[in-house]
């Protein structure tokens, strides 16, 4: 395969926005499109490879795995390792039960199974994971198990035919993803079958390239990267992703394989010495970056300064030159042989699997955490009935299934979003103690939805569950909780509209106001009272939450007087400010979800409404 200087310098267009964008940069808002540059240049550069094998009759699988071992897992496995030292150290216990769990599904090549499962790419949390971005490298694992095969079984059929195939595949795939980010959007972003024609485009690439030469353009080449900068610069994570948007990027990639040639514009700056060497290490300066400004998140107690960032991607860079050269290249060289390749990677793996497996069963080996922190950190817990009574995506239930809390019958519905979670366990408990029942009529990611247009998946569950409490006169009373700083004003105002309605259908109406939000992780508040050995810890000035809940509040000039209204900032804030941590118990489990104990400290006084 004759060597191209400018896909090197492409691959340094690919891994600067990625790490500019991780490390929190505005300009760089849609720097994750970096991700999908490699894929159009995997897809290209591994098909080139097949398509010469296949061809001159040397196509072997276990030579194409044994030279994607070379490639992938020396590097990822030292990172692996430096990693672990300081998880055990820095990480609480669930952070290390999510790393540990990392740790076995990148053994797997199974990572972006599981944060399709777990995390949101672009919520904060997921910037404190240090193996988030091996997702990228299971979906690309991925493709080298698979494609090689296929293309292997459909070769006899012709060179033409098994294009034509790829080309119907990548179309698929496009059309999936164009579904996907409307009713998946996590399992879109993260599994292979929505992020294939990306790969497939790469191929589509190698076969016309390998078909005819087509003539450098200066023209093709500067548009494709225009496309490239256009999408780092206007895409942000509001842009639906994976999606047709993703042509953008993509495309732009492919015009640069197949028309940037040494001669045009494009081609003599991306063959510059400064982006080809960094072209070169841009897979283990993608390897490091993660893990270091992920670390660097966890041990600070505020998001960390752009200067230090800047300053970390340096280090990744260092990183990386010091992997490429002691541990990319010897490998490559083929220093040791294809069996000790094979039974060193599996060894290796297995190891990582065992460990991450151990830390999982483990629960992130909490006994690490003095005694004091221990207590603490145990009381940032969700209801241990979250996972069985919460309507979502991955627990969904007929109305006639939800939980009715220590009896057979309930008098008192809870009704609203993940916000009423731990409230309802917490509430009922105490209703336990008159004799009472609470049932639980909760889901995930919901806005308010009475009179209002919502997807079907949230407008079915409301108005199903609605007719429930409606129907059943043994009901007496009803609380409703939302999060509605997010829910505009709009929101705001079918809390109440809700409210008014049940009311003068004969509902005794309690409304439960969001309990303040923390600018952060609790983990955060958590680390700094493990530091500074403290039984309080703020979470934002009261002042703030006021006009953070301004909308809902303003919306409550149109609430029937009859309906009683609970704030739960009244217990979990003084007059200056509200807190994430309260008599060395943390209120919440999260950043915005009380945890059972918060939610126990209000239980007490709410039930005196419900009397």
């Amino acid at each position: 395969m004759k060597y191209r200087r400018e896909i090197d310098g492409l691959r340094a267009v690919a891994v600067l926005p990625v790490i500019f964008f991780h490390a929190g940069f505005n300009s760089f808002a849609g720097g994750y499109v970096g991700v999908d540059v490699f894929f159009v240049i995997s897809g290209y550069l591994i098909t080139t490879i097949l398509i010469n094998d296949l061809e001159a009759g040397q196509f072997s699988l276990v030579r194409f795995y044994e030279r994607r071992a070379r490639r992938i897992l020396p590097a990822l496995f030292f990172m692996m390792i430096c990693c672990l030292p300081f998880a055990w150290a820095w990480m609480l216990p669930s952070q290390l039960k999510d790393f540990s769990q990392a740790l076995m599904a990148v053994s797997l090549f199974a990572s972006n199974i599981l944060f399709w499962r777990k995390t949101d790419y672009f919520a904060p949390a997921a910037e404190e994971n240090p193996l988030l971005h091996t997702w990228s490298l299971a979906v690309e694992e991925q493709f080298y198990i698979f494609f090689p095969i296929l293309l292997w079984l459909l070769w006899r059929y012709g060179r033409g035919r098994v294009f034509w195939v790829i080309v119907g595949l990548c179309v698929i795939s496009l059309g999936a993803t164009e579904w996907g980010w409307r009713h998946a959007p996590a399992a879109n972003f993260y599994l292979i079958v929505t992020r294939a024609w990306e790969l497939g485009a790469g191929a589509i690439c190698a076969f016309v390239l390998h078909a005819r030469a087509l003539r450098a353009h200066t023209g093709f080449s500067a548009f494709g990267l225009g496309l490239i900068l256009l999408s780092v610069w206007a895409f942000d994570a509001d842009t639906p992703f994976p999606s047709l948007y993703t042509l953008v990027p993509v495309v732009g990639t492919a015009l640069i394989i197949c028309f940037a040639g040494h001669k045009t514009l494009v081609g003599k700056l991306l063959s510059l010495r400064v982006f080809v060497g960094i072209g070169l290490i841009s897979y283990s300066a993608y390897l490091w970056h993660q893990p270091l400004f992920a670390f660097a998140r966890l041990r600070s107690l505020q998001e960390p300064g752009l200067g230090l960032m800047l300053t970390l991607a340096a280090v990744a860079f260092l990183l990386a030159w010091i992997t490429w050269y002691f541990i990319e290249q010897p490998f490559r060289r083929r220093l040791i042989n294809q069996t000790t390749v094979f039974a060193a990677s599996g060894a290796v793996g297995a190891l990582f699997a065992a460990m991450g497996l151990a830390g999982h069963l483990g629960e992130g080996f909490a006994w690490r955490l003095p005694e004091a922190d221990a207590r603490l950190y145990a009381t940032a817990a969700p209801s241990p009935m979250r996972n069985r009574c919460h309507y979502g995506p991955r627990n969904e239930f007929a109305e006639d299934e939800s939980c009715i809390y220590f009896g057979d019958t309930a008098d008192v519905a809870i009704y609203g979003n993940s916000h009423g979670v731990e409230l309802a366990y917490g509430l009922a408990e105490r209703l336990r103690d008159e004799g009472r029942s609470l049932v639980q009529y909760t889901i995930s990611g919901c806005d308010p939805g009475f009179q209002r247009e919502l997807e079907p998946y949230c407008s079915t569950f409301y108005s199903n569950r609605l007719n429930r409490i409606m129907s059943q006169p043994e009901i007496q009373h009803v609380v409703l909780t939302y999060r509605t700083d997010t829910a505009g004003p709009d929101g705001s105002s079918s809390v109440v509209e809700l409210a008014n309605f049940l009311h003068e259908a004969g509902k005794q109406v309690v409304i439960v106001l969001q309990a303040p939000i923390l600018p952060h992780h609790v983990s955060l508040a958590m680390r700094s009272a493990f530091m500074n050995d403290a039984a309080d810890v703020r979470g934002l000035n009261r002042n703030e939450w006021n006009r953070t809940n301004r909308h809902m509040q303003a919306a409550l000039a149109d609430l029937n007087p009859a309906v009683q209204v609970f704030d739960p900032a009244n217990h979990f804030c003084d007059l200056q400010y509200c807190y994430a941590i309260r008599e060395q118990q943390a209120l919440f489990f999260d950043d915005d979800h009380m945890s059972i104990y918060g939610a126990r400290r209000i239980a007490g006084p709410l039930v005196d409404l419900l009397r």
